[in-house]
């Protein structure tokens, strides 16, 4: 496991015990590819089909388990580690694989952002975090 024990989940892939990890890059990232937690969220909870539903699995267990391996190459150049791609995640796992991965993937989102994502159906109050505020997500619907 990596020095950042209590932010990781693990996910199979292909017979390979992967962590998953939210850096400060991977939060970019997602922000880049799906315009932010909220838009995710926003995504996975409107019925989208299920090609849909796996490319944004996919895309996300791309992201958080490349974390450690960046962080493994940046660490030790004369020893890297090969990067996933969305195509190799797609032909080494099943979509109920997928499906059993989405909760480590939120568990992974929730322990990196060090809060919990939660539906905007909570009133703001004056104890709101501001930068949830500004950044709702909506990862926290199960199921």
């Amino acid at each position: 496991m990596s020095e950042h024990k209590d932010y990781t989940k693990t996910v199979n892939i292909g017979g390979q015990e992967l962590e998953l990890l939210l850096t400060t890059a991977a939060v970019k990232q997602i922000a880049k590819e799906f315009g932010g937690f909220e838009q995710l969220g926003e995504k996975l909870d409107s019925g989208a089909d299920v090609s849909e539903l796996l490319g944004i699995l996919i895309k996300l267990v791309v992201i958080l388990a490349n974390q450690p391996i960046l962080i493994h190459n940046l660490t030790n150049k004369d020893n890297p580690r090969e990067e996933l791609t969305v195509e190799m995640v797609e032909l080494l796992t099943t979509p109920g694989d997928l499906i059993d991965a989405k909760d480590a993937l939120f568990d992974t989102i929730t322990a990196g952002m060090g809060r919990q994502i939660e539906a905007d159906d909570a009133p703001a109050g004056e104890d709101a975090d501001p930068l949830a505020a500004e950044n709702p997500g909506k990862l926290a619907s199960s199921g």
